[in-house]
């Protein structure tokens, strides 16, 4: 369904079941479920690494390694050609589940050195987790980008609710925070999707791929400038 375009001389598929819907919500909700799961285990990390600001660490070298590969896959107009959708998408994967692996690991080994050393194995994974979030989240919205809309919409709706699988207790008892979280959350969700679905509707058929990936990449800079920023609290 890669070449499909919503135009008037393009004949679309019927979605039966909604299959190509759901899997492309499933693709979306799995490119970010690794990141949530480092981000939402900052205490057990602050726990094992008092004296390192871990979330900050952890922001800037997953966003900036997201944003690198981002950006060789738009200044290498070759790459989709080079390496297919398939191979992107298997590799990007593997390297979640890699990247996912190092910390039990390090815990089952009973690394003797948990403030140093250790401390940079992790680091290093979150930018193997990042590394891998540039290329799935690039080549999936690259790839919807040629489809229908309601395909982008599916993407990015399965990256929100990634973050909606688990929760802190603390917050049950945060109506304020949680209330303006979900404004955050609704105005963001709306606001990213529609700009994502109209950018490849906007060029021809031919550089819509490229233009979702352009999207990406700056939406990457946003957050990576984001997280820059967050090191002014400490300076």
């Amino acid at each position: 369904m890669e070449c499909l375009k919503n135009d008037s001389n393009v004949v679309i598929p019927k979605d039966t079941y909604k299959l190509a819907y759901i899997i492309h919500f499933l693709l979306g909700a799995g490119n970010l479920i690794p990141w949530n799961a480092f981000i939402t285990a900052i205490d057990y990390f602050g726990h094992l690494y008092p004296d390192k600001h871990v979330e900050r660490v952890f922001s800037v070298a997953y966003m900036s390694s997201t944003l690198l590969i981002l950006t060789i896959m738009i200044n290498w107009s070759n790459f989709g050609r080079f390496v297919s959708f398939q191979v992107r998408m298997n590799i990007g994967f593997t390297m979640f589940v890699l990247s996912l692996m190092v910390s039990p690991t390090i815990d089952w080994v009973c690394w003797p050195d948990k403030s140093t050393s250790a401390f940079y194995v992790v680091v290093a994974s979150v930018v193997i987790c990042g590394l891998a979030d540039g290329l799935i989240g690039g080549s999936l919205i690259g790839s919807a980008g040629k489809l229908p809309k309601e395909y982008m919409q599916a993407v990015f709706a399965g990256t929100a609710s990634s973050a909606c699988l688990h929760g802190p207790k603390w917050l049950r008892n945060e109506v304020f925070v949680v209330f303006l979280t979900v404004i955050l959350g609704f105005t963001n969700g709306y606001l990213t999707s529609v700009i994502m679905i109209l950018v490849p509707k906007s060029v021809p058929p031919s550089e819509a791929e490229m233009a979702a990936v352009v999207m990406a990449l700056f939406l990457a800079l946003g957050l990576v400038s984001g997280s820059v920023l967050g090191w002014f609290w400490i300076i």
